[in-house]
């Protein structure tokens, strides 16, 4: 940890980057003598789809763009500062089921208060995500002047997998989020509300006007001899179209897995993964029992853009 080289999680112009790696997995299944149990697990990453790709770069310009609009340039970021440091998932940013490591080097167990589950030699270095500053979705406005002003401002970090963290604050009301990904805010802005076009009431006879001699389809879709209700009709239909690639919107959102594995009865096991993409660098270790993993060896071969990796 002290000697690695600094990684960023995006390049400079926004593209995610992850890492090729080579695992190693030593799988002890420690049971009592002469019983027969079995010990499930797997490993788990961030999918390295378009949807994320893109999500990413989106976020890392409107970011940029949320400090310009409020006086602070590029270069008044930091060198560290300038590209988007993300969270794994939701569970991540909720330290439900992935222990973080803080700055003072050692794992911290969230669900028991204080327990420091294992210390580490790392001194220096800082863990933080970046966050974004936006307007709240929606606010409830106190009228009985009994309690706060409202905070016309939402503050949120960012993942690259899982599902919207809500955080909603019942004394005013104000429904905010405490997390968002990255791929399903991205996929919900392209998916646009249509509004019917006005009638011309000044031209009422212009749906009636025909051009004449017109056998091209292409220039035929300028014209106005068409139904509106037809346009908008069809336009409903194809809001309601999933992203390409994907059996559902969510599956953006999806961690996906990178390999699994079984262990059983009393017996201690070897398992080797080769050329391992990891978007982001994240990887995630899953097991039915949390004493089963022995030792983890990663080897990193390289580091790369997402869109570069092909295999």
């Amino acid at each position: 940890m002290q000697d690695r080289k600094y990684h960023a999680y995006t390049s400079d112009d926004g593209h995610l980057k992850g890492l090729l790696v080579n695992l190693t997995l030593e799988i002890n299944n420690e049971i009592d003598p002469g019983k027969v149990a079995s010990v499930d697990f797997g490993l788990w990453g961030c999918p390295n789809s378009w949807a994320v790709r893109n999500a990413v770069r989106r976020f890392h310009f409107e970011r940029l763009e949320m400090y310009k609009r409020n006086g602070v340039s590029r270069d008044e970021l930091g060198v560290y500062a300038r590209t988007i440091r993300p969270y794994l998932d939701d569970g991540h940013f909720d330290n439900r089921y992935i222990d973080d490591l803080n700055p003072s080097g050692a794992y911290w167990n969230e669900a028991t208060t204080g327990q420091v589950l294992s210390q580490k030699m790392m001194t220096g270095g800082e863990w933080y995500r970046s966050e974004f500053v936006s307007a709240p979705g929606s606010v409830t406005f106190d009228v009985s002047g009994n309690l706060a002003t409202p905070d016309f401002t939402d503050k949120w970090a960012l993942s690259l997998c899982g599902q919207h963290v809500e955080q909603v604050i019942s004394d005013l009301g104000d429904q905010k989020w405490s997390c968002v990904s990255a791929p399903v805010a991205y996929l919900d802005s392209k998916r646009k509300e249509t509004t019917p076009r006005a009638a011309d009431s000044l031209n009422p006879d212009v749906m009636d006007q025909t051009l004449q001699g017109q056998n091209n389809p292409l220039l035929q879709l300028s014209s106005g001899d068409i139904s509106s209700t037809a346009v908008t009709e069809e336009a409903q239909q194809e809001q309601e179209w999933a992203p390409p690639y994907m059996l559902s919107p969510d599956d953006a959102s999806l961690l996906v897995s990178k390999g699994i594995g079984n262990v059983v009865g009393s017996q201690t096991k070897i398992f080797r993964f080769a050329n391992v993409f990891l978007p982001g660098g994240y990887l995630m270790f899953d097991s039915d029992s949390y004493l089963a993993l022995s030792e983890m060896n990663v080897e990193v071969i390289g580091s790369m853009e997402c869109r570069e990796y092909t295999l």
